[in-house]
């Protein structure tokens, strides 16, 4: 059985861990939902990478080779989603 006052403790300790973590990666992080700020084009690479993995983790893909594909993927989707149409010229 933990005090209250020491699980605040844990809590604390463990956000400030994180938060060094995310400065040392050079990582910034957004309030709220990614999907917040998104708009339509990378709602659907998100909505995209969400299927994939679930497809790779079902084919036993181990995850840093989900992440390197992935991470590919969505960069090949993200070009693709704004270069311009050949016909209308609009992204």
């Amino acid at each position: 059985w933990l005090s209250v006052e020491f699980e605040l403790y844990l809590f604390k300790e463990f956000q400030r861990l994180k938060e060094a973590e995310q400065v040392t990666l050079g990582w910034t992080v957004l309030k709220g939902n990614q999907r917040d700020y998104a708009d339509i084009n990378q709602l659907i690479c998100i909505s995209n990478m969400e299927n994939l993995n679930a497809v790779m983790i079902e084919d036993g893909i181990s995850q840093p080779d989900r992440l390197k594909r992935l991470n590919e993927i969505a960069i090949q989707q993200m070009r693709i989603s704004f270069r311009p149409d050949p016909i209308t010229g609009i992204s």
